[in-house]
């Protein structure tokens, strides 16, 4: 259930293409083992990174517990920075000059 790089890297580049105290969609598919797709409420924790493994995040938002993502047939979909704006800030991505 963990993204590819690619998929990482790509959200990594429109956070620093989108303007302060905006959303970012986005979109993903869950399957389990056996590659069946999952139905219900799942526990999903985001972070974004700096480099391609380890490292400590730049940002992270929990989607757990009452914020648990809706999957239907495999698919969901997210407003990244929807959860809290404290979850949303980084002092340091702000530190780097790249807001949200």
């Amino acid at each position: 259930m963990i993204p590819n790089i690619g998929t990482l890297l790509m959200v990594v580049v429109l956070l620093l293409t989108i303007p302060s105290a905006c959303l970012i969609s986005y979109q993903g598919r869950l399957a389990d083992a056996d590659g069946n797709p999952i139905t219900g409420k799942v526990n999903i924790e985001f972070r974004l990174y700096d480099v391609p493994t380890g490292g400590v995040p730049l940002w992270e938002e929990f989607w757990t517990g009452g914020n648990a993502v809706d999957v239907s047939d495999g698919l969901f979909s997210v407003m990244l920075g929807g959860i809290s704006t404290h979850s949303a800030r980084s002092p340091r991505l702000e530190k780097e000059g790249w807001g949200w």
